[in-house]
């Protein structure tokens, strides 16, 4: 073949080079070792700024200081008036007794209340605001390439395994990335969502007399989103520990699960997929979003994988 189209998301040359674009109305072409490598115009990541909700949280800050402000003259005033009254004029009356305090206090009450909100709605707020600023507008704007490029270190990809042309199967995967380092794992949900992993270190061979097979010790071992329901940019994640990173599902399981992203995702065959639920545990995420980051579920919710693509980087 001598282009695929990948549902408009994905273009691979019959050399099996992939490029991680979506649609674009013009492509150059730009020479590298010998070979023409397509590109896209639109390189420009638009990140959305979402100025309004600063300014709306720094306006609630400045009323919190002048609610508080005037609670605390409140308080001086309720104190000056609530004091024991002279004995020979009016008896010994406590402040718990007189109806100017308990009117004053109750008022003083909801003012603390309603500020204890306003608090509650800034946090909020910040939140959704430091979200939204890793946010793009639309993500045929995005050069998922130059991402991969950054966090690999890596320059060149080829598909080595392709689940829409090859087994989707233990036997199918492994025998086509055993032996190998620098092997980068994408997936595509039948929801459009673009995720994966990248292993630096040497792909074992399948142990058949265990049930599982990990891979060994991986500093470089990381997962990322390209595309998610989010719309948050591409982002990768470091697992807090690099001992064990990836492994195999000795098959048949009752998962019909083939592999696995450890306490991130799991690929099985027939629509058993899914994200973990201990992923923002043992990932350290700028996100804050946790596990839904990557579909906008996880266990036990499963997704339909579309396509699983095995590349090797150079």
């Amino acid at each position: 073949m001598d282009v695929s189209q990948f549902n408009g998301k994905i273009y691979i040359q019959n050399n099996g080079t992939i490029h991680l674009y979506n649609k674009s109305d013009r492509k150059l072409t730009e020479e590298g070792n010998g070979k023409k490598v397509e590109i896209f115009d639109k390189k420009k990541e638009v990140f959305v700024e979402k100025k309004t909700f600063e300014k709306t949280i720094s306006i609630l800050k400045e009323n919190i200081k002048t609610i508080e402000t005037n609670l605390k003259e409140l308080k001086n005033l309720v104190d000056r008036r609530c004091v024991k009254v002279d004995k020979n004029e009016r008896g010994k009356e406590s402040n718990e007794e007189n109806p100017l305090f308990l009117s004053q206090s109750t008022t003083y009450n909801s003012i603390q209340t309603d500020v204890k909100l306003l608090k509650k709605k800034i946090d909020i707020l910040q939140k959704k605001s430091d979200i939204d600023k890793i946010k793009v507008r639309d993500y045929s704007m995005v050069d998922y390439i130059s991402y991969l490029k950054q966090w690999t270190n890596k320059s060149h990809f080829k598909i080595i395994y392709d689940s829409s042309i090859d087994e989707l199967s233990l036997r199918g995967l492994n025998s086509k990335i055993k032996g190998l380092t620098d092997v980068l794992l994408l997936v595509e949900t039948d929801n459009n969502d673009l995720f994966g992993s990248f292993t630096a270190t040497r792909v074992p061979i399948v142990r058949h007399e265990e049930n599982t097979t990990f891979f060994g010790k991986d500093p470089g071992f990381f997962v990322f989103t390209l595309r998610n329901p989010h719309n948050i940019q591409p982002i990768k994640f470091i697992k807090k520990d690099c001992y064990k990173t990836m492994m195999f599902w000795n098959q048949p399981n009752e998962l019909d699960a083939v592999i696995s992203a450890i306490l991130c995702f799991r690929i099985s065959d027939g629509g058993k997929s899914m994200i973990m639920n201990q992923f923002k545990d043992f990932y350290d995420d700028p996100t804050g979003l946790g596990d839904d980051v990557f579909t906008g579920s996880h266990e036990p919710s499963c997704f339909g994988l579309s396509r699983l693509l095995a590349i090797k980087c150079n």
